[in-house]
């Protein structure tokens, strides 16, 4: 509503960029509140922990976790280029998205299932 798609993916790609464990519960907060104000999920973004591994990857799980969530909002309102913005920001960070198979999976180990905002 009043953030439009382009604010949303830069706003999620920041955040994505937070270093593990250090800025990431606070990019999560504003992901979730970006989120919102789009007219995206209701309540809380699904929490940071997903596996035990150890993260190797750039990004923490919870900023991969708002970023798929981010690029399923971007579907869901058909912001193709959106979309595949923020596919190509999570592979070129070692996270890989299914989309037949709904999950994510990054090249430490670490994996999830993608929900619908």
């Amino acid at each position: 509503r009043g953030v439009t798609p382009p604010q949303l993916s830069s706003a999620l790609r920041m955040a994505a960029a937070a270093p593990v464990g250090y800025a990431a519960p606070m990019a999560h907060d504003a992901v979730s509140t970006l989120l919102k104000a789009a007219g995206g999920p209701r309540g809380p973004l699904p929490g940071p922990a997903m596996t035990t591994a150890q993260p190797i990857a750039r990004f923490s799980t919870a900023s991969i976790i708002a970023l798929v969530t981010g690029r399923e909002r971007c579907r869901d309102i058909r912001d193709w280029e959106g979309a595949d913005s923020i596919r190509q920001d999570l592979r070129a960070n070692g996270v890989d998205v299914w989309d037949k198979e709904k999950v994510w999976r990054a090249n430490d180990g670490r994996q999830g299932v993608i929900t619908r905002p």
